[in-house]
């Protein structure tokens, strides 16, 4: 037996020695790439885990001969399965230049499993960052990682760390700790992000980290304004109610701040008694601090109530007395008034300026006037006010030069008359003189209101000429030369476009204007020279207009056989002309009915109609004036609960020349609207999108459907088709768009196959 065991040890050992000489020589072969001879080594004894990863590369990678690389992998695999560090090194390598992270992550868990390493640790860690969705902080498996990674002594990433502890999730620092970090940021540099972390712990009163002083204190510090929308969804994650507010204990001095502070934050919500309370807090001191500042930012908050500044001068308003305290106090708060006190003030002080209360001198209006110049808040109603006190005021007296007459009176007068000068100016005495029916004023500010804007739209201009000649016959008077030009010029400035749907109205408009500046000629020896030259000059070419070919040919059209007179034509069931114009007031009538009832059928009708006229018009001029009006009657509709308006706010925007993606959005937001409700209309709209695409898409997608299949022209057109055969279109107006799309030359070929 001992010379048996004598022979196994020796045949051991040989054996040993014996594979180490055959492991060296195919080491040092491949070493030296003569890898058939280490192949060879290797093939001696193949069975140990270096041969197979010695072998399994050569075939893998193809040294020395063709790849093999599925039988050459299964090498690499079957020595790693033996624990073979070297082919786990291997394979992790390998699969992470594959892009395969997965599996390396795999094979380098299996060697930290053995013996931690930190660049091991470090490439897992990197590797599955690139793997996990972001944010890595809410991933587990990252998060246990990045812990492993702190513990062996990386540098771990202290955000991401302090973030998966936060989340409750693998970290190496508590949930404690993560959140004294994060205040500690904020107090340095607040941030929404940081806010948004810390809320659900700092705004619950059962929290050990409750502290809404904090979380109020930096929030201003981001949002002094508290305008932005983050602030408000900042209340939301914190889960901040008026219920709890009410509830919060203030028996010390830190309770009623941390009290006041969650009000607050209650406050954005919309609360107004709560920012009533944060303002008067603001004001007083009560909040930790005094800020006038705050105080009326949270005044705002609750809609500009009277509080602070606005609750004093109203109180001071109400003392008539105090007219000289108030006028201080307006003095140097003016600029941070709402309008309301704002206007309310000035109005006081006019009052005083008007009568004049006692004391009431030059140098208090002086006063006044500094306060209205350059406040567009202002009403100009209320600064016509201002100026015609300057009326009731006494004389300067001898002694102006010594201080009796304020230096800027003067010119502070003549700036704020400016403000009646420009375009809101002029726009405010046209309202004054509709209310007094004064057409002598009107017309010429109708003139100074097309001279300040050479751009008024269209519309508009119509509209202040049918004014003019509505208040003209309402008056039954002639007008002056000046006004008869006025009034021509207006006319001729608004440009109706012959060949338009408002050349009717143009023809009718244009005879009533000639018989006005007619009879304006005809009052004879006040007319001078160059009015007469002037109104002859207006007089032709209106009459020209009405003798154009176009205007000639919608009288014929008429079976009529007259001509346009000096009169407005009145218009006969026959008159093409008359009736486009019914048409026209049909719809302006419409328009008003949907405006005052909001009955949906109605506005739907509306903007039906003005759907129709977009697609006429979309390469013209008034293409983006139809498409806003159209939308605004169609919205109309859907918000009294109608589905079909839905279709045609799709059409409204399909007839636009060109689609932003804010119009794309809300088209595709109105076609989901209908497919969702299973309407019919939607269905062929849907299709209709497809079929409507612009040529060049659909010639390259033509062309790729020869590679991808895609018929998706053909396959829309079938839809339609279908749609259209079943008798489902519970619409004239859906018919023909139907029946239009299968016309077009998108469908047209595909039905001749």
């Amino acid at each position: 037996m001992h010379t048996i065991f004598k022979f196994i040890v020796a045949l051991a050992i040989s054996s040993f020695f014996q594979h180490s000489a055959l492991a060296g020589a195919a080491a040092d072969a491949f070493s030296r790439k003569d890898y058939n001879e280490a192949y060879r080594q290797w093939s001696k004894n193949p069975d140990t885990a270096e041969a197979k990863l010695g072998i399994g590369r050569i075939l893998l990678e193809g040294l020395g001969g063709p790849k093999d690389s599925e039988k050459g992998l299964s090498k690499i695999k079957e020595a790693a399965s033996a624990g073979y560090s070297p082919a786990v090194i291997y394979l992790a390598n390998y699969y992470e230049k594959a892009g395969a992270y997965s599996r390396a992550i795999s094979y380098l868990r299996r060697l930290q499993a053995k013996s931690k390493s930190l660049s091991r640790q470090e490439k897992i860690v990197t590797l599955l960052g690139t793997l996990t969705k972001k944010p890595h902080s809410t991933n587990q498996n990252f998060c246990k990682e990045v812990k492993t990674l702190s513990e062996l002594g990386g540098s771990a990433d202290k955000k991401i760390t302090r973030e998966c502890a936060l989340n409750g999730l693998p970290s190496s620092i508590t949930r404690t700790q993560a959140e004294a970090e994060l205040k500690g940021t904020l107090a340095t540099n607040p941030s929404y992000n940081s806010l948004k972390r810390l809320a659900p712990g700092a705004l619950n009163p059962e929290s050990a980290s409750f502290d809404p002083a904090s979380v109020l204190s930096a929030l201003l510090a981001v949002d002094p304004t508290l305008s932005k929308g983050e602030s408000k969804e900042l209340t939301i994650t914190g889960a901040v109610s008026k219920s709890i507010c009410v509830k919060l204990p203030t028996a010390n001095a830190t309770q009623k701040i941390n009290q006041l502070s969650y009000c607050a934050l209650a406050a954005l919500m919309g609360d107004q008694q709560l920012a009533i309370i944060s303002s008067r807090a603001f004001a007083s001191g009560n909040m930790g601090r005094k800020s006038t500042e705050l105080a009326l930012t949270f005044a705002k908050l609750a809609g500009s109530p009277p509080e602070l500044n606005g609750l004093q001068l109203q109180m001071l308003t109400e003392t008539p007395n105090k007219w000289s305290e108030h006028l201080e106090f307006l003095s140097s708060t003016a600029q941070t008034l709402s309008a309301s006190d704002l206007n309310a003030a000035i109005r006081f002080q006019s009052n005083a300026a008007s009568k004049p209360v006692k004391g009431y001198t030059r140098v208090e209006y002086a006063k006044l006037l500094r306060v209205s110049v350059g406040n567009d808040n202002i009403d100009l109603e209320e600064l016509e006010r201002v100026l015609n006190a300057r009326n009731a005021l006494p004389m300067p007296t001898a002694f102006a030069a010594l201080g009796g007459e304020p230096e800027d009176l003067a010119s502070n007068y003549e700036l704020l008359k400016k403000r009646f000068s420009g375009e809101k100016g002029i726009r405010y005495k046209l309202a004054k003189t509709r209310t007094s029916n004064d057409l002598r004023s009107f017309l010429p500010l109708v003139a100074e209101l097309t001279e300040v804007n050479q751009t008024l739209k269209q519309s508009e201009r119509i509209a202040l000429l049918e004014e003019a000649l509505s208040l003209i016959e309402r008056n039954g008077i002639t007008l002056d030369a000046k006004n008869a030009i006025t009034l021509g010029d207006l006319f001729l400035s608004v440009g109706y476009d012959k060949s338009t749907e408002l050349a009717p109205k143009g023809y009718r408009t244009a005879a009533a204007v000639r018989q006005q500046l007619e009879q304006s000629q005809g009052r004879g020896t006040s007319v001078n020279t160059e009015a007469t030259a002037k109104l002859n000059e207006l007089i032709q070419k209106i009459t020209n207009y009405l003798v154009s070919p176009q205007a000639v040919q919608a009288d014929e059209k008429s079976n009529e056989g007259e001509v346009f007179s000096n009169t407005r034509p009145k218009p006969s069931p026959k008159n093409q002309a008359g009736n486009a114009l019914e048409e026209l007031d049909e719809l302006e009538e419409q328009k008003i009915i949907c405006d005052r009832t909001k009955l949906p059928d109605i506005c739907r009708g509306v903007g039906k109609t003005l759907v129709k006229q977009l697609q006429n018009q979309r390469y013209g001029l008034q293409a983006s004036d139809l498409l806003d009006d159209a939308l605004s009657y169609l919205r109309k509709a859907t918000e009294a609960g109608d589905l079909v308006a839905h279709r045609y706010i799709v059409d409204a925007y399909e007839a636009k020349q060109l689609l932003s993606e804010a119009d794309r959005k809300q088209s595709d937001q109105s076609l989901e609207t209908l497919l969702a409700r299973g309407d019919i209309g939607g269905e062929l709209r849907r299709h209709l999108k497809t079929i409507n695409t612009n040529a060049v898409t659909q010639l390259l997608t033509n062309l790729g459907s020869i590679l991808t299949g895609d018929r998706r022209f053909s396959e829309a057109c079938s839809k339609v088709r279908s749609i259209s055969q079943s008798n489902q279109l519970d619409d004239v107006y859906d018919r023909g768009l139907a029946a239009a799309a299968l016309d077009s030359v998108t469908c047209r070929p595909r039905t001749n196959q």
